[in-house]
């Protein structure tokens, strides 16, 4: 039994180590070779690019020490062509990624499989101006399309939320919320998608006087049949938001993070 057991830990190693050798050779990285969960972190653009990548993942890597996972960051879809790498994934992370051309054909079925087995989503900010019109599966698990012409309100607007649900991930999230944020619009050429899967968890006081101003939808989650979990929420436009251990965008993606890595309600 403890050669047995030596034998499975050095294997696990070896797995880890193996990962490591993969991601350094395409620009991944992993923080260090714990056997922990798996969480890829993903930011190339194709379109608009908010310049959130770095920020992003210096957060996560602190909230990975916070709650005990690895976080490999890519921000090349070549990451979805390493399919070995991706079989050991347990979270994928979309953050502020845009453009209808990201993820090639062949990509974009890895990260098909990857959902279909099991593996979770978490979409910030621009996730859905991401694969607007030309990726059916993936509109679907991140739960919108945003508008265009305009995308949004003013970057700075000072807004307030409040909360739809009393779900785990609004732990700790002030009901009202208000915050300063560039609001994403659904109504015109875009939209939620329809269905019942999805639970809106943030809802946004009106914030102008045009139709697509009206109370909308910042945070919502699903789960899949299949066991998998999608978290989305609209917030995430600036750096700052990533910045403050303390604030309460922060909190939100801790929640979520709980929510798809531990909890099992």
């Amino acid at each position: 039994m403890v050669g047995q057991r030596k034998y499975t830990e050095m294997m696990k190693v070896l797995l880890i180590l193996f990962m490591t050798l993969i991601a350094s050779s395409c620009n991944y990285s992993i923080s260090n070779a714990k056997e922990k969960s798996l969480v890829l972190h993903f930011t190339e653009t194709t379109g608009w690019d908010h310049k959130t990548r770095d920020v992003s993942q210096k957060m996560f890597i602190e909230l990975g020490a916070l709650l005990d996972f690895e976080l490999i960051h890519a921000n090349d879809s070549k990451v979805f062509e390493n399919t070995e790498l991706l079989k050991n994934i347990d979270l994928i992370i979309f953050s502020n990624t845009t453009g209808e051309d990201l993820l090639t054909r062949t990509q974009q079925k890895n990260f098909e499989n990857c959902i279909e087995t099991g593996v979770h989503f978490l979409g910030i900010h621009s996730a859905t101006d991401t694969h607007r019109t030309n990726w059916k599966f993936y509109n679907d698990l991140v739960g919108a399309i945003v508008q265009i012409e305009p995308w949004h309100t003013d970057s700075n607007l000072i807004a307030t939320m409040h909360h739809k649900s009393t779900h785990e991930l609004l732990k700790d999230i002030p009901n009202p919320w208000t915050k300063e944020e560039e609001y994403y619009y659904w109504d015109l050429n875009g939209g939620r998608v329809d269905t019942l899967n999805i639970k809106t968890l943030l809802e946004v006081e009106s914030t102008g006087s045009e139709i697509y101003d009206r109370e909308r939808p910042t945070a919502w989650y699903q789960e899949l049949p299949n066991g998998s979990k999608s978290f989305y929420t609209s917030l995430g436009h600036s750096s700052w938001n990533y910045e403050d251990p303390k604030n309460d965008f922060r909190k939100l993606i801790k929640n979520a993070l709980n929510w798809t890595l531990v909890s099992n309600d």
